[in-house]
């Protein structure tokens, strides 16, 4: 009876050690992941906007909230930065009942600050009236990874360090943004977007054996990728608000292609050779509600659904699901027009349906005459299972058979100045 409780007991373990295996970090620099909160406002709400959103979202969310601008030019900048956190470790077992519990071997944390900056303007002419035009740097794909271990001989009781594994990606697409929205009658607002893509890619990986007897495992391989072209990308919107409670709005972002010049070298050869990457379609629907109470509270929801099935990469095979994202954020306006914000998000991933993404968010702001300031943060935390990132063969070590377990966490925190001149406040 005992035998047959701890038999069970290695079972379960082994099936939640190879459960859940995925490589986010991979499909990370190779793909890229959507930048989600194009300003404080946005990322204070969830994410959620394509109704209710501001111009400075327009560019990401829908083209048509360029018709809800104030004032005949608008300008907004600001700090983005994000940290991750990842820690990995892997099964340890006992004498007794197998598997035991994770001991983490190497946390990493980074911090990444990216810049952006949006105008917009109202034409005072005319033949221009229910025109709004905007032109805006964005960041658009992020591809950032950034990964050190130090290896120890687990054997050796004096702990011999044998040498340091790495992995460093810089690289960021940005889009350079033109736009346009057209308030058709009072309640109706059409937009367009184009943007430019820009930016390259820098990889390095690196092993660096440290013990005499394994210099001749240094490797070190490097990658870069610089765009092919001048990549364009293709959004439509539509705002309607149907009565001073209830505005409605929908938007898509049509397929794309991104194409590379990769360059490749190792320690043995240098190779060059084209990659072109087709992003797929998005579509989003959203709605923003106001409640008739004192605190001026409104709440804004959108569902987005992107078709990664569809994606293609020419030199590789990919498996990716279709996926969808939840927005949900609430905002009450206090005195002083100070508000309060928070929002959810839940999306599915497109490595597998197996996977989610919740991230949680709040933010506030203020305005001093036609100066406001915005802040919003956010955090998102996931676990999954990876294969030793760096097989421990390298070292003579023997490769295991299990997985590593990886947690990573997220931090999102935005400052934002915007400023308005002429016209409505």
């Amino acid at each position: 009876m005992k035998l047959m409780k701890v038999l069970l007991v290695i079972i379960i373990s082994s099936a939640a050690l190879f459960a859940q295996r995925a490589d986010f970090n991979q499909m990370k620099m190779r793909y890229g992941d959507d930048v989600s909160f194009m300003n404080a406002r946005t990322l204070a709400l969830g994410g959620a906007g394509i109704a209710g959103g501001d111009v400075f979202s327009a560019a990401s969310l829908n083209p048509a909230l360029l018709s809800t601008g104030k004032g005949l030019v608008q300008f907004q900048t600001g700090m983005n930065l994000t940290k991750i956190s990842e820690d990995r470790s892997f099964p340890y077992y006992d004498s007794f009942v197998g598997f035991n519990d994770y001991g983490s071997y190497t946390y990493n944390e980074h911090w990444y600050n990216r810049f952006q900056g949006t105008v917009m303007v109202r034409p005072p002419v005319s033949f221009l009236e229910g025109f709004t035009f905007a032109a805006a740097f964005l960041p658009f794909k992020d591809m950032q990874y950034d990964y050190r271990e130090e290896v120890r001989d687990p054997v050796n009781k004096s702990d011999i360090l044998l040498g340091y594994n790495s992995v460093a990606q810089n690289g960021f697409l940005y889009q350079t943004s033109l736009a346009a929205a057209y308030e058709i009658m009072d309640n109706l607002s059409a937009g367009l977007q184009i943007g430019f893509l820009s930016g390259d890619i820098d990889s390095i990986m690196n092993i660096d054996p440290k013990f005499a007897t394994m210099l001749n495992a240094a490797r070190r391989e490097h990658l870069t990728k610089e765009i092919d072209g001048l990549p364009v990308t293709t959004s439509l919107g539509v705002r309607y608000v149907y009565n001073a409670r209830l505005a409605l709005g929908v938007s898509a972002r049509l397929p794309y292609s991104v194409s590379f010049k990769n360059n490749y070298t190792d320690p043995s050869d240098t190779t060059s050779f084209s990659q072109t990457l087709t992003y797929p379609t998005r579509l989003g629907a959203g709605l923003e509600y106001r409640f008739v109470n004192a605190l001026a509270a409104k709440i804004s929801f959108d569902f987005v659904y992107d078709f990664w099935s569809g994606f293609k990469d020419n030199r590789n095979s990919t498996n990716f699901q279709d996926t969808y994202t939840i927005h949900t954020g609430i905002e009450h306006l206090f005195f002083d027009k100070i508000p309060l914000r928070a929002g959810f998000l839940f999306g599915t991933l497109r490595e597998s349906k197996d996977f989610s993404r919740t991230v949680l968010t709040i933010g506030s702001g203020f305005e001093i005459n036609n100066v406001k300031v915005d802040i919003g943060g956010g955090i998102s935390s996931m676990q999954y299972y990876q294969d030793d990132y760096f097989a421990d063969s390298i070292y003579g070590l023997g490769n295991r058979s299990d997985s590593d377990r990886v947690d990573v966490t997220q931090y999102f925190l935005r400052i934002d100045l915007n400023y308005t001149w002429g016209g409505e406040k």
